[in-house]
């Protein structure tokens, strides 16, 4: 069985959010109701900063890709950007 280690951490949260996670998670429960939230939204964050860099890197390399996409199938010059 695995078992995941935990850590006690003092926090300070507005009184709205903390209402709002009172209102959704269940009693006793805050902590795995944060947990699984901060998750899903680094998770997220993970991903749109994965997705900006892929589009960077496309564009940075854009003009040499072109030119061997060119080279491989013939592409004809009027080939745009869009």
């Amino acid at each position: 069985m695995k078992h995941s280690t935990h850590q006690r951490i003092n926090i300070t949260l507005p009184d709205q959010t903390l209402k709002n996670i009172d209102q959704v998670a269940k009693h006793g429960s805050r902590s795995h109701f944060i947990d699984t939230a901060v998750s899903f939204y680094l998770l997220h964050q993970k991903r749109s900063l994965l997705r900006q860099e892929l589009e960077e890197g496309a564009l940075v390399h854009f003009d040499r890709d072109r030119e061997i996409a060119a080279e491989l199938f013939e592409i004809p010059d009027s080939w745009d950007r869009n």
